[in-house]
């Protein structure tokens, strides 16, 4: 994938991540489920400050070639998170159908 690209993709996708998250039916989910619902909010922070960091790592990948391998790794792992996500997605419907 074209550097450029990488960090481009990033943000949005860690976005779309943070909106599943904090989503009070996920949340409910979770908590159903009897889950820890604070894992939730340490990762929403975690999330927000390596959008922060992704925003450095986009200028300083153009000369820094572990810059740019770190950001495609990065992408990689946020693509599994958002599978993941989406997956869990689809289990808390099919529980919400099934409880009525």
């Amino acid at each position: 994938m074209d550097a450029a690209v990488v960090g481009a993709v990033l943000s949005p996708t860690i976005q779309t991540i943070l909106d599943c998250i904090t989503s009070s039916k996920f949340r409910d989910f979770v908590k159903d489920r009897e889950l820890n619902v604070r894992l939730l909010d340490e990762l929403k922070i975690t999330l927000i400050m390596l959008d922060a960091i992704l925003i450095n790592a986009e200028e300083k990948q153009i000369t820094s070639p572990a810059v740019k391998r770190w950001l495609e790794e990065l992408k990689d792992a946020i693509d599994d998170a958002e599978d993941l996500l989406d997956e869990i997605n689809t289990d808390s419907l099919r529980y919400q159908v099934e409880r009525f």
